[in-house]
């Protein structure tokens, strides 16, 4: 399904019933973050996700409507696991937002490209996040991986 240019927040409130949505286009929109694909975590079926060409990173997180502790306040029973993460030269707390959103889906295509966030230290985040993802960005995950002299799990 494709999405864009649209009244997006209204899509979005009627994603719940589209449980079985396997593909879904969101790309050339006005997402400012991460936060705006929350409903989408519903879609347990989603493989495939573009929202490529939006505004995700341009503007800060809007942290007041987290009101439960990030995944870095280092909480027994966090899903939030820096060793696992941990990338030289990559702040990997810069992307708590993107953990909590992508961390159990199991996106076997993605693309970010045109966004602000999509910078090399962040795919390779994405890369070791899902660990089922084929491509990003048009690349395969391998591919990608090898490019980056970087080993994969």
């Amino acid at each position: 399904m494709k999405v864009t240019e649209c009244f997006l927040s209204v899509f979005m409130t009627g994603l719940q019933a589209m449980q079985l949505l396997s593909c879904l286009n969101l790309s050339n929109n006005k997402m400012g973050s991460f936060s705006a694909l929350e409903p989408l975590k519903l879609l347990k079926s989603l493989k495939v996700l573009d929202i490529s060409y939006n505004e995700i990173g341009a503007h800060a997180v809007d942290t007041r409507r987290y009101l439960c502790s990030s995944p870095l306040s280092h909480t027994v029973g966090s899903d939030w696991n820096f060793g696992e993460f941990a990338i030289s030269g990559v702040n990997v707390t810069n992307y708590w937002e993107a953990f909590a959103i992508f961390k159990d889906w199991k996106l076997t295509q993605l693309d970010i490209i045109g966004n602000v966030v999509a910078k090399e230290a962040f795919k390779l985040f994405l890369v070791r996040l899902l660990h089922v993802l084929n491509w990003l960005d048009g690349n395969t995950r391998l591919k990608y991986l090898v490019a980056k002299n970087v080993t994969p799990f």
